[in-house]
């Protein structure tokens, strides 16, 4: 089995994660979370790190000038969304497929439409909503038991990372195409859309009602 869990950041996705695992632990199960963004899987940062010791081929991590400079060059920028795509794939099309085969109960935060969604923002012209690489994933990549949508108003995501202190929020500009995004998925029907204004409670009892086999 697979659940799925999305929403903005400060949606609770985190908090809810644990609620939900401390649970299932209880009852004797063993889930496993994973948490991915797009080209940034364990194998690949260790691959990076290793390129950065031996070489100077790659930018330092995080934003600056170098970086912004390397992703101005067109190929970069196709390099690092094909490398992305095979990365996404080789996390949820292999490694949490393979989790699933075996029996093991996987809970993803965030997931294949997510990472899309991720490198939409970031790449625009070059990767669609529902384009070639959304197709691509949604071919490869296994269909979850239950897709979890935490739904958050801008307002109350806005305020949230502010007493929160994010560390590497979205421009404001971005922030309201991911949340415009994430909102318009609300009428989606593969999504279990879930009001996360709500109290902690109420958004795991919401939560469990979608998986009480689990529990029982």
């Amino acid at each position: 089995m697979i659940i799925a869990v999305s929403g903005v950041d400060c949606s609770g996705k985190s908090t809810q994660i644990e609620r939900l695992v401390s649970r299932l632990e209880s009852a004797g199960r063993s889930p496993r979370v994973r948490w991915y963004r797009p080209g940034y899987s364990d194998e690949l940062d260790a691959l990076r790190a290793l390129l950065r010791r031996r070489s100077d081929v790659l930018p330092p991590p995080g934003s600056g000038v170098a970086r912004e400079q390397a992703f101005s060059r067109p190929w970069v920028r196709r390099a690092w969304i094909t490398v992305a795509v095979l990365d996404t794939i080789w996390t949820y099309g292999i490694k949490v497929r393979c989790a699933s085969w075996l029996g093991r109960l996987v809970i993803c935060d965030r997931y294949r439409w997510d990472a899309v969604l991720d490198l939409h923002l970031r790449f625009s012209g070059h990767v669609a909503l529902n384009g070639a690489v959304a197709g691509l994933l949604r071919a490869l990549c296994p269909r979850p038991r239950v897709n979890i949508l935490l739904l958050l108003s801008a307002q109350e995501a806005l305020e949230r990372q502010e007493r929160k202190a994010e560390p590497f929020p979205d421009t404001r500009d971005v922030f309201v195409k991911r949340h415009g995004i994430y909102d318009g998925w609300s009428s989606d029907a593969r999504f279990v859309v879930i009001d996360a204004e709500r109290s902690i409670d109420e958004v795991h009892a919401q939560i469990m009602e979608q998986v009480p086999e689990l529990v029982s």
